[in-house]
């Protein structure tokens, strides 16, 4: 394909994920046969909560970072082996949640025309996930060059449609507003703040944090999910190297309860709202409720 066209790009399918017993293993081989002639290594992963266990659900972005990591750690071993000056980005190209309607008919289509096949229900827990993903692939952007969501419309998706209309999901505020702000550069974050007991994970960091700054505004944008079922936080953020003079309103996303969701009768359960960004003498705060998402842009100098 090269030969025809030297300008495309090319990714080698790895093991996909960390449930097959071939991770890494399978990863390192293909890389090592085919360094000189690919661009990217592909991953994927689909997050669950079979057990219903919310707290645990909500650390799923620190795993998230673990595998980044060792992909990055297996990049890195590999360059080295092969004495190579190339580098090969990872493709995170199929991620979401997904696990209520898996393996069950409704993923039979029975050969009828257009049925409605896997209309994965999301609720307010789902959307902290997907952010978590975001955050991740942000504070990764060295490695992770492309990361694709699995899928858009109708199918495990934010949108789902009828003839009548469309209904937003509430994992798709979190992805269109990333998208709408992340932007610039990637910063690197250091996060002091509060754990929370996560089930199995044990004692987890409640707040996940991811920063951009975009040179050409003076912008810094902080994305931030407290994973926290139980308690607020007040964040106080700080751009080193820049004083902030100025913010502006914050965007909140929460709900009554971790299975929150909308709905074709409630579409609008779980939306993001407004929240209050005070900044006195160059320090920013804002409050985040348990279990919630919080973007906020900074004007700094």
């Amino acid at each position: 394909m090269k030969g025809v066209d030297p300008t495309i790009e090319t990714i080698i399918a790895g093991s996909s994920g960390n449930h097959m017993p071939e991770y890494m293993e399978w990863d390192r081989t293909a890389l090592e046969y085919t360094w000189d002639h690919v661009d990217y290594i592909s991953a994927h992963r689909y997050s669950r909560n079979d057990e219903d266990d919310t707290p645990w659900f909500l650390a799923e972005g620190v795993e998230i970072d673990r595998i980044i990591q060792d992909y990055r750690s297996l990049l890195g071993y590999v360059r080295a082996v092969k004495k190579s000056s190339k580098q090969v980005y990872l493709s995170f190209d199929e991620w979401n949640v997904w696990y209520k309607l898996r393996g069950t008919t409704d993923q039979k289509g029975d050969w009828a025309q257009a049925p409605h096949l896997i209309e994965e229900v999301y609720n307010l827990e789902d959307a902290l996930v997907v952010a978590q993903y975001l955050n991740s692939f942000i504070r990764n952007a060295d490695v992770v060059k492309m990361a694709c969501l699995a899928q858009i419309v109708n199918v495990i998706a934010p949108v789902l449609t009828r003839k009548e209309g469309i209904l937003i999901q509430s994992i798709y505020h979190s992805f269109v507003r990333y998208s709408e702000l992340a932007s610039g550069v990637s910063l690197t974050p250091v996060v002091a703040g509060p754990t929370y007991r996560a089930g199995d994970s044990g004692e987890t960091p409640a707040l996940d944090v991811s920063a951009s700054y975009d040179g050409s505004n003076g912008r810094a944008t902080v994305f931030a999910v407290n994973r926290d079922s139980d308690n607020s936080i007040t964040v106080t953020p700080n751009i080193t190297g820049r004083s902030v003079f100025g913010a502006g309103k914050g965007w909140l996303l929460t709900g009554d309860g971790p299975k929150a969701h909308n709905d074709w009768d409630t579409p609008h359960t779980v939306a993001p709202v407004t929240c209050e960004v005070t900044v006195e003498d160059g320090v920013a705060h804002v409050v985040m409720p348990p279990m919630s998402i919080v973007t906020v842009t900074f004007d700094t100098l």
